[in-house]
């Protein structure tokens, strides 16, 4: 009974074996079977844009960027960013950022430039307004018309209807008195501020150059353009006597040593003719002076019946 089993034992290890060998791969050729493992790594991307990507000096734009698999964003300037996002910059001067974005999968790089223009000069400051004395603005050119021999009752309000008219429309002065009166006197108060009484002037003329300060000095001085246009003149620069309907009396600049020893200035001293023609050429002096002849001066032209004067003077009735 113990022989039978001892051998039962046997023979279950010698079938035992066969298959723990077979399971192993040995004996009967039996070969195992062999397994690969394969790893997928997704690439690295990124983009970087600039809004707007034209500025002027002083102003901002918006860098806007995105990347995916990156375990490291970098902006060259910026720093370390975060994988995705925005930031304002302001450059100075056209300057190009540049994104790089590192993972597992590579590095990427994605660039984005900011151009950056110069700020306009700013707009000329506005023209000021022409400087103001004592309330009056400069006047471009005064022009001195010189009708003679009458008070201002006689003229205002509808002694001279048009002119009286024209000058309560704009302006005219009512408090305004020669300290002398007397033909040539007023055309000496009117260019120097006195009848020149010293240099022995009288209604008729002076028998000496004045050589007081003046109008005609004062301008000159001051580069300040003139002409005294008188109606009957014969020639530029005439400073002889009476000639037809033309006084000398009645031209101040003949009777001053300014124009008296100036060629240059009696230059100046024209022919009415002129002014037509200087007023169509735009070069009228900042300062005229006009003398009508004894026909046109209204020496008596508020008495000629019956056309009020309208013959006798060139402002309109």
């Amino acid at each position: 009974m113990r022989l039978n089993s001892i051998a039962l034992r046997i023979v279950i290890a010698v079938i035992v074996l066969p298959a723990l060998l077979a399971a192993a791969g040995c004996g009967g050729g039996s070969t195992a079977t062999n397994q690969k493992i394969t790893t997928t790594v997704n690439p690295v991307t990124a983009t970087l844009s600039a809004t707007p990507s034209s500025i002027q000096a002083g102003q901002s734009a918006t860098l806007i960027w995105s990347t995916s698999n990156a375990d490291s964003v970098t902006i060259e300037g910026l720093g370390t960013v975060a994988a995705s996002g925005s930031q304002a910059v302001s450059p100075s001067q056209a300057t190009t950022y540049t994104l790089t974005a590192s993972g597992k999968g590579g590095s990427q790089q994605a660039m984005a430039t900011v151009t950056v223009n110069a700020l306009p000069p700013p707009p000329p400051p506005p023209t000021p307004p022409p400087p103001k004395l004592n309330g009056v603005p400069r006047s471009s050119h005064v022009v001195l018309v010189i009708e003679e021999n009458h008070m201002f009752t006689e003229v205002f309000p509808s002694g001279m209807p048009w002119l009286a008219s024209t000058g309560s429309t704009y302006a005219f002065a009512n408090n305004y008195h020669a300290d002398t009166p007397g033909s040539a006197l007023d055309y000496y108060w009117l260019s120097s501020g006195s009848g020149e009484l010293a240099f022995g002037c009288g209604g008729s003329g002076c028998p000496q150059p004045i050589t007081s300060d003046n109008i005609f000095r004062e301008l000159s001085a001051a580069g300040i353009s003139w002409k005294l246009y008188a109606e009957g003149l014969p020639s530029v620069g005439y400073l002889g006597g009476d000639i037809g309907a033309y006084v000398e009396r009645h031209n101040p600049a003949k009777w001053y040593s300014d124009v008296v020893t100036s060629s240059r200035l009696q230059q100046n001293v024209v022919p009415f003719t002129q002014f037509a023609a200087d007023l169509a050429a735009n070069q009228l002096p900042a300062y005229s002076i006009v003398i009508p002849d004894v026909n046109h001066d209204a020496m008596t032209a508020l008495w000629d019946k019956p056309t009020r004067g309208c013959k006798a003077m060139w402002l309109r009735c």
